[in-house]
């Protein structure tokens, strides 16, 4: 007995393709209302992946270790189920400087990060890379004191002192693009979306190849469920960026929410071919489009491909559940493999 596309059996819809039809089916991604997700992945200051002694820690305000993990050979890492609220990621790998990076995870569901470490052996005045070597000889010296200034508080989870600093620096300088991202993620650690945007559209502005960004504002986009802004602001940086991941998974965010979904299932495939391992949300992310598709037998595959690759994932009972409705709907063969936790599997 194969897999069916076709939810209509017997005269009878589906329990499950009647849920999804109606409007009644949550998103996996969106199943837990006071959840998050937070990947991403760490590169050197040119973008290429750092690909081993990389270790990942998400910290809670108090300074307690919410999550740590090593990242992958492509210098991922993601963390599933944690809490909507303020955090810290600190970043660290041999041979390189530490980064540290704001999280608020009350904007959305999930959030995607990409860190760029500087060499221990190499001066830079910058956490996620230069925009330029161009545009950073352009900066006032006491412009450049003033970001600095705001690094060091903003390492040492100072917001209030960093936004300070980085507010300076941008007065000085208006077109210092690398500070009004730097000040764009304390805003909106701070709860102030629109004051980001600003700061973001001026960076952009400033440096239309600043794809850092783009990334972040489209993040930002997505999360206001502004998808149509967000296409529209993405498309020139794909275009000229194809394998800048990150773009690539903004775009499919936008185009699910605009329910788009062969558009939203190429571009995840696209981010998904980027990587040498797949990334875990993209499974979700997968599993969603071909569910609203009725693609029953994609959507069972990735389901089942992500409870082989994450057993305690954040999304795990929910997928169980999901599998047993469609197996009772005959959307699968009931005596169909069930996947389980691998003793090597990763947490």
């Amino acid at each position: 007995m194969g897999f069916r596309r076709l939810q209509i059996r017997g005269g009878m819809i589906s329990a499950l393709a009647l849920m999804i039809l109606l409007g009644k089916f949550v998103p996996f991604a969106v199943a837990d209302g006071d959840k998050a997700n937070v990947a991403g992945q760490v590169t050197t200051s040119n973008g290429n992946p750092i690909t081993f002694g990389v270790n990942v820690e998400l910290r809670a305000p108090g300074g307690q270790i919410a999550g740590q993990q090593p990242a992958d050979s492509s210098g991922h890492f993601e963390f599933d189920y944690v809490a909507k609220k303020d955090y810290t990621l600190l970043v660290k790998a041999d041979g390189y400087q530490p980064a540290t990076r704001a999280v608020d995870l009350r904007y959305g569901d999930q959030l995607f990060l990409t860190i760029r470490l500087n060499p221990l052996n190499r001066k830079v005045k910058q956490d996620r890379g230069d925009v330029t070597s161009v545009e950073d000889l352009k900066v006032p010296p006491h412009a450049k004191r003033q970001y600095l200034k705001g690094n060091r508080a903003f390492k040492a989870q100072n917001y209030s002192a960093a936004k300070k600093y980085f507010e300076r620096a941008v007065h000085e300088y208006p077109c210092y693009a690398q500070a009004q991202l730097e000040l764009a993620t304390v805003l909106i650690a701070k709860k102030h979306a629109s004051q980001a945007e600003t700061a973001l559209r001026k960076a952009i502005q400033c440096v239309p190849t600043f794809l850092d960004a783009y990334v972040e504002l489209s993040q930002l986009f997505n999360a206001e469920k502004r998808y149509g802004e967000s296409l529209k602001l993405l498309q020139p940086p794909v275009e000229h960026s194809p394998d800048t991941w990150q773009l690539r998974y903004q775009m499919g965010v936008a185009h699910y929410g605009l329910k788009q979904y062969e558009r939203a299932e190429k571009d995840f495939l696209g981010v998904r071919a980027l990587h040498r391992a797949p990334l875990p949300i993209l499974r979700i992310k997968l599993a969603d489009v071909y569910l609203k598709k009725n693609d029953f037998a994609k959507a069972y595959a990735e389901m089942q491909s992500y409870l082989k690759e994450r057993p305690d994932g954040r999304f795990v009972s929910r997928i169980k559940a999901v599998i047993q409705q469609m197996k009772a709907d005959s959307l699968v063969p009931a005596d169909s493999p069930s996947a389980t936790a691998s003793p090597g599997a990763k947490p």
